[in-house]
Order: structure tokens, then sequence, then C-alpha cells
């Protein structure tokens, strides 16, 4: 059940990002209402590339310091 849980949930929030044109933390907040979680508990329920995509939009508001990047 939790794996369906997660693709779920981070399937949901990745349609609602690219529908509503907002941001990650916005769509993982809305979706932790529509299902109904705490969003202290949606971390477990965040793909991988979901949760790097939260981490670069973290650090593009500075809400976390900026990992260097190789290029």
């Amino acid at each position: 059940m939790f794996d369906k849980l997660e693709k779920d949930f981070s399937r949901r929030v990745e349609k609602h990002v690219a529908s509503n044109r907002c941001g990650y933390l916005e769509a993982v907040t809305d979706m932790c209402e529509e299902f109904q979680i705490e969003p202290e508990l949606a971390a477990k329920y965040l793909s991988k590339p979901l949760k790097e995509k939260l981490r670069v939009e973290f650090e593009e508001k500075n809400f976390l310091p900026k990992t260097p990047k190789l290029f």
C-alpha cells in the first residue's frame, strides 16, 4: 500500500504543479489537504525525483543553502 500511495501522491503533486502553475511546496501542501496527511508526514510519500525538485525550489527561494553543482 505504501508504494501505491507514494506513486499516487507524487504523481498528483506533479500534475498539480503542471495544471496550476504553482510551486512544488504549494502543490505538496495542497495534496496533503486532499489526502488528509499531515505535512510533517508527507516526506515519506514523496518520490526521489520529487524530493530533488523540492530541494532545488527551496535553494532558489533561499530556504536552503545552495549545493555546489558540477558543470
